[in-house]
């Protein structure tokens, strides 16, 4: 291969994922905001912890967690 042909390659490659951050960044903050408005959801709610049996407990501990994982991969896309 060429050289001016390897470099015309490799532009072309760099060009191509560097051009995948803008839309990533996009969809990042709509996932947030999803995040965030369930979370949201789930704190306001929430019956005082008296009125709670366990398996409505373990649910929304899950869907806490889960949740909290997601906003932490979420960090970790937007600041690699």
């Amino acid at each position: 291969m060429k050289p001016e042909n390897l470099y015309a390659t490799s532009k072309d490659q760099l060009n191509l994922v560097l051009s995948f951050f803008p839309r990533v960044d996009s969809k990042l903050s709509v996932v947030l905001a999803i995040n965030t408005g369930m979370l949201a959801v789930l704190g306001t709610d929430a019956p005082p912890l008296e009125a709670l049996s366990w398996p409505v407990i373990l649910a929304a501990g899950a869907a806490v967690l889960l949740l909290g994982a997601s906003i932490v991969f979420l960090y970790r896309g937007a600041f690699p």
